[in-house]
């Protein structure tokens, strides 16, 4: 069975901002609630975004499914949110 190539599409329709927009929550906003630790980030989950669910919504996902396969969606959210992949460490 062949593996499902990577799609490596940016949505060039809109702004990263215009894509931001698409979710209810921007990339900075998303980096400072991932950023915030403790009680302080549990409160700012359930005051700001409504918990778990809350967000869930925003970011148009299924919280037990996960993403869509479906192209032009996870296009839109690379350009809304950039890739979730960690740069890779040039051997020593």
């Amino acid at each position: 069975m062949a593996k499902k190539k990577k799609s490596t599409a940016v949505y060039h329709h809109v702004s990263a901002d215009e894509a931001g927009r698409e979710f209810g929550i921007s990339l900075l906003q998303l980096k400072t609630l991932m950023e915030t630790r403790g009680q302080e980030g549990i409160r700012e989950l359930n005051e700001t975004y409504g918990g778990i669910d809350g967000l869930g919504q925003r970011l148009k996902t299924n919280l037990i499914t996960g993403l869509s396969n479906d192209e032009t969606d996870l296009a839109i959210r690379i350009t809304a949110f950039g890739r979730n992949e960690i740069p890779r460490r040039s051997p020593k």
